[in-house]
């Protein structure tokens, strides 16, 4: 099977990503799809096919819809800080889904110790929403940094 047939499925996805989200937020060229293919350590043998930036819940399930009745593996990342190949691709028509557009801290209580945020916030953004509230994290996050998100920290049970 040469490269071309190999990325079919992506490439019929696209269109339709492109409806979803936008074509602004559906990437495709070389550079981007080979950062969002490594992690700080190593590199795909074969880059991701397309990369959906989403900002949404709606958009989330919608661009999961679409990839699984296309037959398209996914590889979530958020920051890319990962050195344990967690978003690394390993089929060649994965499409990387950029959850960097969410990045709110959606509420904190104070009472209940609880916080809600989006899975692209960063540690940085969510000790900045609780130090009013003369809170922290039980840590500043990963070893990766302050720049890490906290979903690809539960991602890896961080």
């Amino acid at each position: 099977m040469d490269v071309v047939e190999q990325m079919k499925p992506a490439a019929n996805l696209d269109a339709e990503l492109r409806t979803i989200l936008g074509s602004d937020r559906v990437r495709d060229d070389a550079a981007t799809r080979a950062l969002f293919s490594e992690d700080i350590w190593s590199a795909a043998a074969t880059p991701v096919a397309l990369i959906a930036s989403v900002r949404s819940l709606d958009e989330i399930v919608a661009t999961m819809k679409a990839a699984f009745a296309a037959g398209v593996p996914i590889a979530p990342r958020g920051a890319g800080m990962s050195y344990t190949g967690s978003h690394i691709p390993v089929a060649a028509d994965t499409l990387s889904l950029d959850f960097a557009g969410m990045d709110r801290v959606l509420d904190v209580d104070p009472a209940d110790m609880t916080v809600t945020v989006e899975p692209g916030c960063t540690w940085a953004s969510l000790n900045d929403a609780l130090r009013p509230h003369g809170l922290r994290t039980p840590f500043w996050g990963p070893m990766s940094g302050l720049r890490s998100t906290v979903g690809g920290g539960v991602s890896q049970l961080n």
